[in-house]
Order: C-alpha cells, then structure tokens, then sequence
C-alpha cells in the first residue's frame, strides 16, 4: 500500500480552504499547519502551499512575517 505524502494532503485542505475563502482571506501558519496534520517540517508546508502559488491561487505576504493568503478563488464549471 502507498501512503500519500503528506504534503499533498495538506494540498487538498489548502485547496477546500481556498474554494469557500474570499480574495485577502489569511490562510494557514506554518505553526497550525504542522500542529493540523502532525507534521514537524516547515518544508513540508511550503511544498504544499507551493502549486497553489505557481497556479495563481495564493499570494505570500514577507512582512512583518511570512503569511499566506487568498489571491483568486478558482472557478468551479457548471
């Protein structure tokens, strides 16, 4: 049996989050993410959050920390 990696676990829930957020909505720490999903990797995180941003989805706010937030909420086709 393959186990699913666990940053893409944390993907999808990023991917539900995102889905029912609005534009500017303040997603998930590092902390809560590792704290939600038993996880001690900060890397871990970033890979997760990391096709969200690629694909547009997320944005990274720098200071005064590193925050992610809802940059566009996807289309869903009829």
């Amino acid at each position: 049996m393959t186990r699913t990696p666990r940053y893409r676990a944390i993907d999808e829930h990023l991917r539900r989050l995102v889905a029912t957020a609005q534009p500017g909505d303040l997603l998930p720490t590092v902390a809560e993410l590792c704290e939600l999903f038993d996880v001690s990797g900060v890397q871990t995180i970033r890979n997760a959050y990391e096709p969200l941003i690629t694909e547009g989805l997320v944005g990274v706010q720098m200071r005064p920390r590193r925050r992610w937030f809802v940059q566009r909420v996807p289309r869903v086709n009829p």
